[in-house]
């Protein structure tokens, strides 16, 4: 499992952390030793698995949306393209704070037409917003 140090403070034994295993990889690499870093080492706090991920952006992305539209109800701006806008830049944000740790699942490629399809969108609703004001 790699090497295995033991604690200043107790007689257990515990993994070094990921610092440790990149410090001493380096330096043993200088010294001529065969240290190598686990490649199925992965980083605290990224241990959901991707399910879990997908289902917390659905979950996110459509209580943005709801949100969005009681908002532009509520101050009376409601507007299709305006409602697009808010909605697409959830997904944007909610896309980033939720990207995969490793590897692109098949969600995620997924994903990523929608938002090339989005930016499509917009681009289509900036260039008639475009010719509307200078007709």
């Amino acid at each position: 499992m790699g090497d295995w140090t033991v604690s200043e403070d107790t007689d257990e034994y515990v993994e070094p952390s990921f610092w440790d295993r990149i410090t001493t990889a380096r330096f043993d690499s200088s010294d001529g030793a065969d240290s190598t870093l686990d490649r199925n080492y992965s980083h605290r706090g990224s241990d959901i698995d991707q399910s879990s991920r997908f289902w917390r952006l659905v979950a996110i992305q459509t209580g943005w949306m709801v949100v969005a539209l009681a908002l532009l109800f509520l101050f009376d701006m409601w507007a299709l393209d305006l409602y697009f806008i808010l909605s697409f830049n959830g997904l944007l944000l909610a896309r980033v704070l939720l990207a995969p740790a490793r590897g692109n699942p098949d969600w995620w490629r997924r994903l990523n037409w929608f938002v090339y399809l989005g930016f499509g969108v917009l681009v289509y609703l900036i260039v008639q917003r475009f010719v509307q004001y200078t007709v």
